[in-house]
C-alpha cells in the first residue's frame, strides 16, 4: 500500500493460534500502492494491530512456508475504488 514498500516488502506473514506457527506465503499485491511513508506512519497510530505482528519466542518458530498460494492475484483497480467511494458519496447526498 505504500509506495516506497512495493518491492521491499515481499513475505506475507500470518500467526496461526491455533497451530501456534506462523504462516509464510509470497505477498500479493491486491492494490497498486497509493500511500507515502509519511502517511502510514500517521496512520499507524490506529492501525498498528492490523498492520504488524509483534511475536516474542525463546528457543524456535514454528512456521509452515505456502508454496501453494505462490500465484499472481487478480488486482483491484484504484480508478474503480475511487468510483464506488464517490458513488456512495453520491448516493448518500441524495438521500
Amino acid at each position: 500500500m505504500v509506495f516506497e514498500n512495493k518491492k521491499a516488502h515481499i513475505w506475507h506473514l500470518v500467526f496461526d493460534d491455533v497451530n501456534n506457527q506462523i504462516n509464510i506465503s509470497k505477498k500479493q499485491q491486491f492494490l497498486e500502492p497509493v500511500l507515502t511513508v509519511g502517511t502510514i506512519k500517521k496512520l499507524n497510530e490506529y492501525f498498528r494491530e492490523s498492520l504488524v505482528i509483534e511475536l516474542s519466542w525463546e528457543d524456535s518458530i514454528k512456521f509452515n512456508l505456502d508454496e501453494d498460494n505462490f500465484k499472481t492475484p487478480v488486482k483491484i483497480s484504484t480508478l474503480n475504488l475511487l468510483k464506488k467511494y464517490f458513488s456512495k458519496k453520491i448516493r448518500l447526498l441524495i438521500k
